[in-house]
């Protein structure tokens, strides 16, 4: 039940946007696409919550605009706020006022009743992904890309990029998904990732390659720490084992290890802290909590693990995680978090029970073979 002293504020990682018949409500991220059509009446209501103005300030308002008794205005605030925040909590509940929340003008958002179209298709892309580079420095065993014809590919200049960029931005596009081989791949990756900083685009850069310490105080000069809706970007490195025998098996490449350790010092000696992401397999699971132990001693707080998954390109059965190999792993990495318990450890590989018998075989009927070939290149965050 809201107060008429509370003070009601509109998170900064959800934004209002006029879409041209309808108005969206979507969420800043590196990682989901998340946004939901709004009817009119929600869209103006939503439009003057701001942090500044209290419960009883906004039932007043809404009832001046749509000509209702104070009883049906405050109805309708709590019953658009107890909606928003059914799933996910869209809109914080304050004890006092917020001046650094955002403030929309709702004359922006009016949409005509007779106009208001309720369609999933949008005027303009909430996100775009981009197919920066195809090359990649590493040759792994698991590869989710096509990277025998990418590496064929001819990449298209930093000037002509940037063009395009700058008409997204004039869209008003800031999510950004990078994909293709490696983003840091190319001589200049390390200038356009910059750029996009520059331009106040929200991403998430998954690499593979070596990452030197001048890249990363360029990156980090272009405001890289700087939030956008109060999200901050991630910076992930791929780092499948803390041995340097089975993680130069797993990259197929020579001292693997030892550059991707030093791509993660130079980070963080720039300011940027990197996320450690691993797939595990049958070679490396058994590390699990061997690889939390080592990097987090070299300062690293946010890992990812995720388990193996089939690969359109390159995939190979003895890759898959059996049910008992994947308890292990989640075992290994729930004691991990009990270890360190100020560290962010996540992916589908942390939380896993064994299935009941019954389980197993209704989902081996529902899931066929071909209903599992799919290719994951297209998320950054699950290519690299």
């Amino acid at each position: 039940m809201l107060k008429d002293d509370n003070y009601l504020k509109l998170k900064p990682e959800w934004v209002l946007r006029n879409d041209g018949n309808m108005v969206i409500l979507y969420l800043t991220s590196t990682k989901n696409i998340e946004y939901q059509i709004l009817d009119p009446v929600t869209a103006t209501v939503i439009s003057l919550i701001n942090g500044r103005r209290c419960v009883g300030d906004l039932t007043k308002t809404i009832g001046f605009l749509f000509d209702i008794s104070t009883d049906s205005s405050r109805s309708l605030l709590e019953n658009i706020v107890n909606v928003l925040n059914d799933k996910l909590e869209k809109i914080d509940v304050l004890d006092v006022p917020d001046t650094t929340a955002v403030e929309y003008n709702p004359l922006d958002f009016l949409v005509s009743p007779e106009e208001f179209v309720c369609q999933h298709r949008l005027a303009r892309p909430l996100t775009l992904m981009l197919y920066f580079s195809g090359w990649c420095q590493t040759n792994c065993i698991y590869c989710y890309a096509d990277l025998t014809n990418m590496r064929k590919l001819n990449h298209m200049s930093l000037g002509q990029w940037m063009e395009i960029m700058e008409q997204a931005r004039d869209l008003g596009i800031r999510m950004l998904q990078l994909t293709g081989g490696d983003p840091m791949s190319r001589p200049d990756s390390a200038e356009f990732l910059a750029k996009l900083t520059e331009m106040g685009f929200i991403f998430l850069a998954s690499t593979k390659c070596y990452v030197s310490l001048d890249d990363a105080n360029r990156l980090a000069e272009a405001g890289w720490n700087n939030p956008v809706n109060g999200v901050n970007r991630e910076f992930q490195v791929s780092i499948d084992s803390p041995d340097p025998e089975t993680a130069d098996r797993l990259m197929r490449c020579k001292g693997y290890l030892s550059r991707a350790t030093e791509t993660l010092q130079n980070l963080m000696d720039a300011g940027i802290e990197p996320k450690v992401k691993a797939v595990l397999t049958p070679i490396n699971y058994h590390q699990a909590y061997d690889h939390v132990e080592t990097f987090s001693e070299l300062g690293i707080r946010n890992f990812q693990f995720t388990s193996y998954a089939r690969s359109h390109y390159r995939h190979d059965d003895h890759l898959f995680l059996t049910d008992e190999m994947k308890l292990k792993a989640s075992d290994l990495l729930k004691a991990a978090k009990e270890s360190w318990p100020d560290l962010i450890i996540e992916g589908d590989a942390v939380k896993y029970t064994l299935p009941s018998p019954e389980s197993q075989k209704e989902r081996r009927k529902k899931m066929g073979v071909q209903s599992r070939l799919f290719c994951r290149q297209n998320y950054a965050w699950d290519r690299t």
